[in-house]
């Protein structure tokens, strides 16, 4: 996958007026005469941040964004029905004003769609809890809460939020929800251990079994001597097939390794874990992960080294394929999102050149299923201070990406 397919010949442009702003169309064809799938940008509204897409099984939109003080402003969401060209209104998704936070681009919202249509929502709260979101970890009230809350199956309103932590606090990188079939209900996220220090830290997961009307106290996943990397946050999925927890973290099991893993939970409680990639740095790269489902397994992006990899995992024998750097040089890449077409190609999209209070652009590739490219990669607008791309996949044929 290193080396790079023929250029593109025939391609065109195409701008057309969007919702949000102009869309950007590339068409082509490989010189071997396999299709390039058309790409469309499409723009947030001014002011808002950190587009999270997911599609639901009726093929409908769904997307969560960030506007205000990045140390504490407010998460809000729309849908673009299946049938209309047009999102919904927004609706903020927190009670609580100010209550989320963008600072350091990796600890802002994360939503999962469950098959029943209804939304979940997590995210770090900008505040020490205080009063009824304290719920029952009152003894840690100076801590930082893990905020969820869910909406009703219409998407119209959500519930008041709740903090989901009962001892994991020590919140620093993000976190992540997932939902499976059946209901249930996986808040991930990282926090301190039974001593101090990255080396100790746990990934933790609770699990509501009624579609998140509870939740369990939370249980860690990881093993006590991989330590996770304090401020760079994780990615979770739920394999459809089997319904597996994935979760995607960077271990720290000391001052120099920050090797990233994947750990595989069996509905049993069972993990089993595999390392995906290596990374000798001395210091905390703040980075970020994602998921996407494929018919065939589970599509995974990770950072390592100023460069972005992808692999297909396959949850029924534990086997990691392709794992592969994206074509081109390492630099600045970050914070990558995935998306999968009915054809099962994979259209993979990031950040170059972004940091702590840094803007930077955007940049894709859009891979065959075998993670070989279609075409070379091309590089899009800016990319706004604490702010990333989201992408998805359109049933008709070809990708969009949300900047």
């Amino acid at each position: 996958m290193a080396q790079m397919g023929q250029p593109m010949r025939g391609r065109i442009a195409i701008y057309v007026l969007g919702i949000f702003g102009i869309h950007l169309v590339f068409l082509g064809a490989r010189a071997d005469g396999q299709s390039v799938p058309a790409v469309s940008l499409r723009r947030l509204p001014d002011g808002e941040i950190q587009p999270q897409i997911r599609v639901s099984n009726d093929g409908t939109l769904h997307m969560l964004t960030f506007r205000g003080d990045a140390r504490g402003g407010d998460l809000w969401y729309r849908r673009q029905p299946i049938s209309s060209p047009h999102w919904s209104e927004p609706i903020r998704v927190n009670h609580s004003a100010g209550t989320a936070v963008a600072a350091g681009t990796i600890r802002g919202g994360r939503l999962a769609v469950g098959y029943d249509g209804r939304v979940h929502v997590v995210w770090n709260g900008a505040r020490p809890i205080a009063g009824a979101h304290a719920g029952p970890a009152d003894a840690h009230s100076e801590q930082l809460p893990l905020y969820y809350t869910r909406s009703d199956p219409e998407g119209t309103r959500f519930e008041p939020e709740r903090n989901v932590i009962r001892f994991g606090y020590g919140l620093d990188g993000g976190s992540d929800v997932a939902v499976d079939r059946k209901g249930n209900v996986y808040v991930v996220w990282h926090g301190k251990g039974e001593e101090e220090g990255e080396a100790h830290r746990r990934v933790y997961v609770a699990v509501s079994a009624d579609n998140g009307e509870h939740f369990q106290p939370e249980q860690p996943v990881n093993w006590a001597e991989s330590g996770v990397c304090a401020c760079c946050t994780l990615a979770a999925i739920n394999d459809p097939d089997t319904r597996n927890l994935l979760v995607l973290f960077r271990a720290a099991p000391d001052g120099f390794n920050r090797d990233m893993f994947l750990l595989d939970r069996t509905s049993s409680g069972q993990v089993r874990r595999l390392l995906v990639g290596r990374w000798q740095i001395g210091q905390c790269p703040m980075s970020s992960a994602a998921f996407a489902t494929a018919g065939d397994g589970i599509w995974a992006a990770w950072e390592s080294a100023g460069q972005i990899y992808v692999g297909k995992y396959h949850p029924k024998d534990g086997r990691l394929l392709s794992s592969v750097p994206l074509p081109g040089p390492a630099g600045q890449r970050r914070h990558p999102s995935l998306a999968v077409d009915a054809q099962g190609r994979v259209l993979c999209a990031w950040s170059e050149g972004t940091g702590w209070n840094r803007p930077g652009r955007f940049a894709w590739v859009v891979l065959d299923p075998q993670g070989t490219p279609l075409g070379s990669v091309q590089m899009g607008g800016a990319v706004p201070v604490w702010s990333f791309v989201a992408a998805y996949a359109q049933p008709a044929g070809g990708f969009v990406i949300v900047h």
